[in-house]
Protein backbone atom coordinates (compact mmCIF):
# COMPACT_ATOMS: atom_id res chain seq x y z
CA UNK A 1 0.00 0.00 0.00
CA UNK A 2 2.81 2.57 0.67
CA UNK A 3 3.33 2.20 -3.03
CA UNK A 4 0.03 3.66 -3.94
CA UNK A 5 0.45 6.39 -1.62
CA UNK A 6 0.52 9.48 -3.70
CA UNK A 7 -1.34 11.57 -1.00
CA UNK A 8 1.52 12.12 1.98
CA UNK A 9 3.91 15.08 1.14
CA UNK A 10 7.64 14.59 1.13
CA UNK A 11 10.27 16.01 3.72
CA UNK A 12 10.92 19.39 3.36
CA UNK A 13 14.51 19.26 4.64
CA UNK A 14 15.84 15.81 3.59
CA UNK A 15 16.08 15.40 -0.04
CA UNK A 16 17.73 11.60 0.33
CA UNK A 17 14.47 10.69 2.29
CA UNK A 18 11.29 11.20 -0.02
CA UNK A 19 9.41 8.34 0.41
CA UNK A 20 9.69 8.76 4.72
CA UNK A 21 6.17 10.05 5.07
CA UNK A 22 4.77 7.29 2.71
CA UNK A 23 2.13 5.11 5.00
CA UNK A 24 -0.20 1.89 4.20
CA UNK A 25 -3.00 4.38 5.00
CA UNK A 26 -2.36 6.92 2.19
CA UNK A 27 -2.13 4.06 -0.01
CA UNK A 28 -5.23 2.89 1.36
CA UNK A 29 -6.80 6.07 0.72
CA UNK A 30 -5.51 6.78 -2.56
CA UNK A 31 -7.43 3.28 -3.61
CA UNK A 32 -10.37 4.22 -2.91
CA UNK A 33 -9.64 8.16 -4.36
CA UNK A 34 -9.25 6.10 -7.49
CA UNK A 35 -12.00 3.73 -7.54
CA UNK A 36 -14.22 6.91 -6.79
CA UNK A 37 -12.86 8.78 -9.33
CA UNK A 38 -13.92 5.90 -11.79
CA UNK A 39 -17.57 5.91 -10.21
CA UNK A 40 -17.64 9.83 -11.36
CA UNK A 41 -16.01 9.11 -14.73
CA UNK A 42 -18.67 6.48 -15.40
CA UNK A 43 -21.44 8.71 -14.11
CA UNK A 44 -20.49 11.59 -16.46
CA UNK A 45 -20.14 9.10 -19.15
CA UNK A 46 -23.78 8.34 -18.25
CA UNK A 47 -24.63 11.55 -18.48
CA UNK A 48 -23.00 12.88 -21.56
CA UNK A 49 -24.52 9.67 -23.37
CA UNK A 50 -27.62 10.02 -22.01
CA UNK A 51 -28.38 13.64 -22.36
CA UNK A 52 -29.25 16.89 -24.45
CA UNK A 53 -25.31 17.52 -26.29
CA UNK A 54 -26.27 21.16 -26.66
CA UNK A 55 -26.58 24.10 -24.16
CA UNK A 56 -28.22 26.98 -25.43
CA UNK A 57 -29.55 30.59 -24.16
CA UNK A 58 -32.24 33.01 -24.94
CA UNK A 59 -31.70 36.60 -25.03
CA UNK A 60 -34.63 39.04 -26.07
CA UNK A 61 -32.75 41.85 -27.77
CA UNK A 62 -34.54 45.44 -27.82
CA UNK A 63 -33.63 47.90 -30.87
CA UNK A 64 -34.99 51.45 -31.40
CA UNK A 65 -35.24 53.48 -34.55
CA UNK A 66 -31.41 54.46 -34.54
CA UNK A 67 -29.98 50.65 -34.45
CA UNK A 68 -31.38 49.48 -37.74
CA UNK A 69 -29.81 45.92 -37.40
CA UNK A 70 -32.87 44.58 -38.33
CA UNK A 71 -32.77 46.67 -42.00
CA UNK A 72 -28.98 47.23 -42.23
CA UNK A 73 -28.36 43.80 -41.91
CA UNK A 74 -28.50 41.79 -45.59
CA UNK A 75 -29.34 38.33 -43.98
CA UNK A 76 -31.72 39.41 -41.31
CA UNK A 77 -33.74 41.77 -43.95
CA UNK A 78 -33.76 38.84 -46.17
CA UNK A 79 -35.83 36.82 -43.19
CA UNK A 80 -38.12 39.70 -42.40
CA UNK A 81 -39.00 40.04 -46.05
CA UNK A 82 -39.46 36.08 -47.03
CA UNK A 83 -42.08 34.73 -48.43
CA UNK A 84 -44.31 32.14 -46.60
CA UNK A 85 -46.76 29.56 -47.90
CA UNK A 86 -50.18 30.81 -46.60
CA UNK A 87 -53.84 28.96 -46.33
CA UNK A 88 -56.84 30.58 -45.18
CA UNK A 89 -60.08 29.89 -43.86
CA UNK A 90 -63.34 30.55 -42.05
CA UNK A 91 -65.37 28.51 -39.61
CA UNK A 92 -68.45 29.54 -36.97
CA UNK A 93 -66.34 28.12 -34.30
CA UNK A 94 -62.57 27.14 -34.10
CA UNK A 95 -63.59 23.07 -35.11
CA UNK A 96 -62.16 23.45 -38.49
CA UNK A 97 -63.55 20.32 -39.80
CA UNK A 98 -67.38 20.15 -38.46
CA UNK A 99 -68.46 23.83 -38.83
CA UNK A 100 -66.67 25.34 -42.32
CA UNK A 101 -67.56 28.42 -44.11
CA UNK A 102 -67.64 27.61 -47.63
CA UNK A 103 -70.97 29.84 -49.02
CA UNK A 104 -70.43 32.50 -51.08
CA UNK A 105 -72.03 34.97 -48.38
CA UNK A 106 -68.26 35.16 -47.28
CA UNK A 107 -65.49 36.08 -48.75
CA UNK A 108 -61.66 36.89 -48.22
CA UNK A 109 -59.88 39.44 -50.11
CA UNK A 110 -56.36 40.53 -50.97
CA UNK A 111 -56.74 44.24 -50.64
CA UNK A 112 -53.46 45.19 -51.93
CA UNK A 113 -54.83 43.24 -54.91
CA UNK A 114 -58.60 44.99 -54.72
CA UNK A 115 -56.92 48.61 -54.73
CA UNK A 116 -54.67 47.33 -57.59
CA UNK A 117 -58.05 45.97 -59.30
CA UNK A 118 -59.65 49.03 -58.51
CA UNK A 119 -57.52 51.26 -60.74
CA UNK A 120 -57.14 49.17 -63.70
CA UNK A 121 -61.22 48.20 -63.44
CA UNK A 122 -63.60 49.83 -65.76
CA UNK A 123 -66.36 51.83 -63.37
CA UNK A 124 -70.19 51.11 -63.32
CA UNK A 125 -72.11 54.27 -64.11
CA UNK A 126 -72.78 54.51 -60.51
CA UNK A 127 -69.02 54.86 -59.40
CA UNK A 128 -69.07 51.11 -58.14
CA UNK A 129 -66.58 48.71 -59.48
CA UNK A 130 -67.78 45.14 -60.18
CA UNK A 131 -66.41 42.15 -57.66
CA UNK A 132 -67.39 38.77 -59.66
CA UNK A 133 -67.94 36.66 -56.10
CA UNK A 134 -71.03 34.96 -57.19
CA UNK A 135 -68.68 32.07 -57.96
CA UNK A 136 -66.05 31.58 -55.53
CA UNK A 137 -64.43 28.75 -58.03
CA UNK A 138 -63.85 31.04 -60.52
CA UNK A 139 -62.42 34.00 -58.33
CA UNK A 140 -60.75 36.75 -59.45
CA UNK A 141 -56.82 37.66 -58.42
CA UNK A 142 -57.89 39.35 -54.98
CA UNK A 143 -60.11 36.79 -54.26
CA UNK A 144 -58.78 33.90 -51.95
CA UNK A 145 -59.95 30.49 -51.73
CA UNK A 146 -60.60 29.36 -48.25
CA UNK A 147 -57.54 26.65 -48.00
CA UNK A 148 -56.00 26.91 -51.47
CA UNK A 149 -51.81 27.79 -50.58
CA UNK A 150 -50.86 31.49 -51.22
CA UNK A 151 -47.51 32.51 -51.50
CA UNK A 152 -47.15 35.56 -49.95
CA UNK A 153 -45.20 37.38 -47.69
CA UNK A 154 -44.91 36.97 -44.17
CA UNK A 155 -44.78 41.07 -42.87
CA UNK A 156 -47.21 42.85 -44.93
CA UNK A 157 -50.31 40.70 -45.37
CA UNK A 158 -53.45 43.13 -46.08
CA UNK A 159 -56.49 40.76 -46.20
CA UNK A 160 -60.43 41.58 -45.26
CA UNK A 161 -63.27 39.48 -44.82
CA UNK A 162 -66.25 40.83 -46.53
CA UNK A 163 -70.32 39.87 -45.98
CA UNK A 164 -72.25 39.64 -48.99
CA UNK A 165 -75.08 41.61 -48.49
CA UNK A 166 -79.01 41.42 -49.74
CA UNK A 167 -78.90 44.10 -52.35
CA UNK A 168 -78.21 46.79 -49.74
CA UNK A 169 -79.30 45.42 -46.46
CA UNK A 170 -76.54 44.02 -45.06
CA UNK A 171 -78.30 41.94 -42.08
CA UNK A 172 -76.90 38.69 -41.26
CA UNK A 173 -78.60 36.23 -42.63
CA UNK A 174 -80.59 33.63 -40.29
CA UNK A 175 -79.06 30.96 -41.78
CA UNK A 176 -75.36 33.14 -41.33
CA UNK A 177 -76.09 34.28 -37.60
CA UNK A 178 -74.11 33.43 -34.97
CA UNK A 179 -76.25 32.63 -31.64
CA UNK A 180 -73.29 31.23 -28.95
CA UNK A 181 -69.72 31.57 -30.31
CA UNK A 182 -67.98 33.77 -32.94
CA UNK A 183 -66.82 33.59 -36.61
CA UNK A 184 -63.03 31.93 -36.88
CA UNK A 185 -60.61 33.27 -39.00
CA UNK A 186 -57.74 30.53 -39.33
CA UNK A 187 -54.27 31.79 -40.62
CA UNK A 188 -52.49 28.71 -41.51
CA UNK A 189 -48.48 29.35 -42.37
CA UNK A 190 -45.53 27.44 -43.10
CA UNK A 191 -43.06 28.45 -39.96
CA UNK A 192 -39.74 27.23 -38.32
CA UNK A 193 -39.35 24.81 -35.69
CA UNK A 194 -36.85 25.79 -33.06
CA UNK A 195 -34.66 22.57 -32.78
CA UNK A 196 -31.95 23.14 -30.35
CA UNK A 197 -30.16 19.55 -30.38
CA UNK A 198 -30.39 19.15 -34.40
CA UNK A 199 -27.06 18.44 -35.24
CA UNK A 200 -27.37 19.72 -38.54
CA UNK A 201 -29.42 23.21 -37.70
CA UNK A 202 -31.12 24.84 -34.79
CA UNK A 203 -33.70 26.24 -37.13
CA UNK A 204 -35.84 23.56 -39.06
CA UNK A 205 -38.23 24.50 -42.15
CA UNK A 206 -41.88 22.67 -40.88
CA UNK A 207 -42.99 19.29 -42.83
CA UNK A 208 -44.84 20.00 -46.20
CA UNK A 209 -47.90 18.41 -44.33
CA UNK A 210 -47.89 20.73 -41.80
CA UNK A 211 -48.95 24.02 -41.09
CA UNK A 212 -48.59 26.35 -37.83
CA UNK A 213 -52.24 27.90 -37.51
CA UNK A 214 -52.89 31.66 -35.92
CA UNK A 215 -56.73 32.12 -34.91
CA UNK A 216 -58.94 35.49 -35.16
CA UNK A 217 -62.05 35.60 -33.46
CA UNK A 218 -64.62 37.95 -34.31
CA UNK A 219 -68.58 38.51 -34.25
CA UNK A 220 -71.25 40.22 -36.56
CA UNK A 221 -69.36 43.65 -36.02
CA UNK A 222 -66.17 44.91 -37.52
CA UNK A 223 -63.10 44.15 -36.37
CA UNK A 224 -59.21 44.74 -36.92
CA UNK A 225 -56.63 42.45 -36.43
CA UNK A 226 -52.52 42.62 -36.38
CA UNK A 227 -50.20 40.01 -36.35
CA UNK A 228 -46.31 40.39 -35.66
CA UNK A 229 -43.92 38.94 -37.52
CA UNK A 230 -40.83 38.47 -35.17
CA UNK A 231 -37.06 37.81 -36.40
CA UNK A 232 -35.29 34.91 -34.94
CA UNK A 233 -31.47 34.78 -34.85
CA UNK A 234 -29.65 31.55 -33.90
CA UNK A 235 -25.77 31.49 -33.70
CA UNK A 236 -23.82 28.51 -32.81
CA UNK A 237 -20.54 29.52 -30.30
CA UNK A 238 -17.58 28.38 -31.95
CA UNK A 239 -14.26 28.23 -30.41
CA UNK A 240 -11.29 30.61 -31.21
CA UNK A 241 -9.51 28.48 -33.22
CA UNK A 242 -12.66 27.34 -35.47
CA UNK A 243 -14.18 30.87 -35.62
CA UNK A 244 -10.56 31.83 -37.29
CA UNK A 245 -10.80 29.00 -39.57
CA UNK A 246 -14.48 29.37 -40.64
CA UNK A 247 -13.25 33.22 -41.38
CA UNK A 248 -11.21 31.42 -43.75
CA UNK A 249 -13.11 29.28 -45.46
CA UNK A 250 -15.96 31.19 -45.08
CA UNK A 251 -18.16 29.24 -43.09
CA UNK A 252 -21.71 30.79 -41.59
CA UNK A 253 -23.29 29.10 -37.99
CA UNK A 254 -25.90 31.76 -37.97
CA UNK A 255 -28.96 31.11 -38.76
CA UNK A 256 -32.49 33.32 -38.72
CA UNK A 257 -36.47 32.14 -38.88
CA UNK A 258 -39.15 34.14 -38.12
CA UNK A 259 -42.82 33.61 -36.36
CA UNK A 260 -45.84 35.41 -35.12
CA UNK A 261 -45.17 36.05 -31.70
CA UNK A 262 -47.85 38.65 -30.75
CA UNK A 263 -51.70 39.87 -32.11
CA UNK A 264 -54.03 42.29 -31.20
CA UNK A 265 -57.49 42.51 -32.22
CA UNK A 266 -60.18 46.06 -31.89
CA UNK A 267 -63.34 46.94 -32.33
CA UNK A 268 -63.72 49.09 -35.39
CA UNK A 269 -65.18 52.16 -34.66
CA UNK A 270 -66.87 52.36 -37.67
CA UNK A 271 -64.09 53.88 -40.03
CA UNK A 272 -63.28 50.56 -41.37
CA UNK A 273 -66.65 49.12 -41.73
CA UNK A 274 -67.52 51.99 -44.60
CA UNK A 275 -64.28 51.29 -46.71
CA UNK A 276 -66.52 48.68 -49.25
CA UNK A 277 -68.69 51.67 -49.49
CA UNK A 278 -66.92 54.70 -49.24
CA UNK A 279 -63.23 53.83 -50.76
CA UNK A 280 -63.70 50.68 -52.42
CA UNK A 281 -67.08 50.84 -53.72
CA UNK A 282 -67.62 47.59 -54.50
CA UNK A 283 -70.65 45.38 -55.65
CA UNK A 284 -71.22 42.12 -56.96
CA UNK A 285 -72.82 41.16 -60.47
CA UNK A 286 -76.54 41.16 -59.14
CA UNK A 287 -75.70 44.69 -57.53
CA UNK A 288 -75.51 43.36 -54.01
CA UNK A 289 -73.22 45.61 -51.92
CA UNK A 290 -70.51 44.34 -49.26
CA UNK A 291 -69.58 44.93 -45.78
CA UNK A 292 -66.90 44.48 -43.57
CA UNK A 293 -66.52 42.04 -40.93
CA UNK A 294 -62.23 41.67 -40.66
CA UNK A 295 -59.71 43.60 -41.83
CA UNK A 296 -56.53 41.71 -41.25
CA UNK A 297 -52.46 42.69 -41.75
CA UNK A 298 -48.98 41.79 -40.94
CA UNK A 299 -45.82 43.95 -39.92
CA UNK A 300 -42.82 42.96 -38.70
CA UNK A 301 -41.65 43.85 -35.14
CA UNK A 302 -38.69 45.89 -35.54
CA UNK A 303 -38.35 47.06 -32.19
CA UNK A 304 -36.75 44.01 -31.08
CA UNK A 305 -36.02 40.35 -31.85
CA UNK A 306 -34.93 37.05 -30.16
CA UNK A 307 -31.76 35.42 -30.02
CA UNK A 308 -30.54 32.51 -29.16
CA UNK A 309 -26.81 30.68 -28.81
CA UNK A 310 -25.76 27.36 -28.11
CA UNK A 311 -22.55 25.30 -27.52
CA UNK A 312 -22.10 21.96 -27.89
CA UNK A 313 -20.95 19.44 -25.20
CA UNK A 314 -17.91 17.46 -26.37
CA UNK A 315 -16.24 14.47 -25.18
CA UNK A 316 -13.06 16.86 -24.77
CA UNK A 317 -15.47 19.14 -22.29
CA UNK A 318 -16.40 15.51 -20.18
CA UNK A 319 -12.40 14.27 -19.82
CA UNK A 320 -11.37 18.78 -18.92
CA UNK A 321 -14.35 18.36 -15.80
CA UNK A 322 -13.39 14.94 -14.82
CA UNK A 323 -9.70 15.81 -14.61
CA UNK A 324 -10.75 19.52 -13.25
CA UNK A 325 -12.69 17.16 -10.34
CA UNK A 326 -9.97 15.04 -9.72
CA UNK A 327 -7.30 17.23 -8.95
CA UNK A 328 -9.58 19.53 -6.59
CA UNK A 329 -10.37 16.65 -4.86
CA UNK A 330 -6.99 15.54 -4.49
CA UNK A 331 -4.93 18.37 -3.13
CA UNK A 332 -8.02 18.53 -0.80
CA UNK A 333 -7.58 15.00 0.79
CA UNK A 334 -3.82 15.97 0.75
CA UNK A 335 -4.19 18.48 2.29
CA UNK A 336 -6.63 17.10 5.23
CA UNK A 337 -4.44 14.04 5.47
CA UNK A 338 -1.05 16.29 5.90
CA UNK A 339 -3.20 17.93 8.39
CA UNK A 340 -4.59 15.31 10.32
CA UNK A 341 -2.47 12.30 10.45
CA UNK A 342 0.87 12.91 8.72
CA UNK A 343 3.64 12.17 10.66
CA UNK A 344 5.97 14.63 9.00
CA UNK A 345 9.78 13.59 9.07
CA UNK A 346 11.34 16.71 9.34
CA UNK A 347 10.04 17.13 12.48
Amino acid sequence: MRRLDFISGSPQLNIFKEGANKTNLGGALYLIYIIVLILLGIIYLFDYFSNDKYQFNYTLVETNFKDQKLMEDERMNSMLNTNLEFVFFLGKDNRKVERNIYNNNFIIIDTIKLSHKLKNSKKEPDGYTILNSTDISNNEECIIEQEEPQEKKAAGLSLAVLYRCNGTNCSIREEDIIKYTSYYFFVGYKGFSLEHQNSEKPIQPLPDDVYLVQEIQFLANTYIAYMNWELIEYEEERGVYMKTFDKIVGNNYTYYGGDFKSKRVYFDDGHVKRLPENDWKIKDLNGNHFTLLLYFATKYNDMQYEKYTRKKISFLDILANVSALASSVLNLMSLAYRFLYERNYDN
